[in-house]
Formats: structure tokens, C-alpha cells, sequence
């Protein structure tokens, strides 16, 4: 599936995209439509923005597609779900919304108020968020916190995947590509961010006092 943000939704099958036009619960052509999210060839979901008026969610069971229940009059940019109970979308102004597992989006407390361009979920206890304004942003499972603060590059991230807990890559504008090896351990970095850490050997190990750090060359 792909959404576009003007007037239509297109579906893959037998190798061929089909343009499916309009969304009927879209009460106007042209209403962006931002993130889109499959489980399974019959469970997917939609975010995007109603008539540039309020947020919108729609869910597809394998038929049609009906809108779902959520507060909020800021646009949608991307949805993820863990599974087809587990979910969360984001948008304008730090706003994110965890889905209830029925009909409800719900919203959460984010530590930023810049818009959220991207999700990326490894499990309902691992999740990070990425921000037009460079920012990187992890869920525990319970709260929302800074991964990643400081704009080196002048530009926003785009997306964010990680392939486990430790390795993940983050995209910005201007062919920006972030990595991280554990978990966004560099958080907090600024402009003058070190661009490669590497681990080095502490002696005695483990410690028990008087350290000291050596370097390689």
C-alpha cells in the first residue's frame, strides 16, 4: 500500500499498483494523508489530516476502511504498530497517540514540541521518535526521553529504523545518515559532537579505585 498526500491510495496486487482514489471518510479531496501500516494483508492503518482541520486515523479490515476515534487538530505524519493491538502515530507539534488495542488513540506525554516526522518500534518496550528539528526520542514502554539532542547538521530527521536494540540508522535532509551501535548511547552530543566513539580498555578491570583510561593511537 502506499497513501500520497493528495487525492488517492494505491494497493499492490498481481504486480501491477492500483489507484483506489478517495477515501469516502475523507470528507475532501486533497486531505494529506501521511503514514501508512500494515500487520497483515487484511489489517492495516492510515494517519493523516481531515480537510486541514483536525487529525485523522482510519484502520482497514481487509474490506473497508472506517475512521477511529482521536483528539487532536494537528496533523499525522506516520504511524507503527507492533501488532494489531499495539500502536502508536505522531505529527505536529510533539504530538503522539498510543492506541488503546479497540477504537481510541490516546495521547502521550513527548518531551518536545517540535514535529515528529517518524516512529520506529522494535517491541511495546523499545521505541524511538525522530523530529524536524535533529532531535532523536526513546520509549521504555512507559515515558517518552531525549535519545538525541543538538542540530550539527541544520536540518531535521526524516526516518528511523533499527534491525535490534544496539543498531540503528536515522536520516536527515542533505544525505545525512546517523548511526548507532548501542541504543543511541550518544545522547546529548551537540554541535561538536565526536563522530566515532569507540570503546577503550580501562585498567584495573573491573575497578575498585584509581583508574586509568588509555587510548590507542
Amino acid at each position: 500500500w502506499i497513501t500520497t498526500s493528495v487525492d488517492s491510495i494505491l494497493k499492490y496486487e498481481n504486480s501491477s499498483w492500483i489507484n483506489l482514489g478517495q477515501l469516502q471518510d475523507f470528507s475532501v479531496a486533497y486531505s494529506p494523508r501521511h503514514g501508512i501500516y500494515f500487520t497483515g494483508n487484511n489489517t492495516g492503518w492510515l494517519s493523516g489530516h481531515d480537510n486541514f482541520t483536525h487529525a485523522k486515523i482510519m484502520k482497514y479490515n481487509g474490506s473497508q476502511w472506517t475512521s477511529q476515534s482521536i483528539s487532536s487538530n494537528w496533523m499525522l505524519k506516520s504511524v507503527f504498530m507492533v501488532d494489531n493491538t499495539n500502536g502508536w502515530a505522531c505529527g505536529e507539534y510533539g504530538s503522539v497517540f498510543k492506541y488503546d488495542g479497540t477504537n481510541t488513540w490516546i495521547q502521550e506525554t513527548f518531551p518536545v514540541t517540535s514535529g515528529i516526522n517518524s516512529l520506529f518500534f522494535l517491541s511495546n518496550l523499545n521505541g524511538w521518535a525522530v523530529t524536524t528539528e535533529c532531535g532523536i526520542v526513546k520509549y521504555n514502554g512507559n515515558t517518552w526521553s531525549m535519545n538525541y539532542s543538538g542540530n550539527p547538521f541544520n536540518c531535521g530527521f526524516n526516518s528511523i529504523t533499527f534491525t535490534d536494540y544496539n543498531n540503528g540508522w536515522a536520516v536527515s535532509d542533505n544525505g545525512i545518515i546517523m548511526y548507532t551501535h548501542n541504543a543511541g548511547g550518544t545522547t546529548g552530543l551537540s554541535d561538536n559532537s565526536v563522530t566515532n566513539l569507540e570503546s577503550q580498555p580501562v585498567f584495573p578491570n573491573p575497578s575498585d579505585g584509581q583508574i586509568t583510561i588509555t587510548f590507542g593511537e
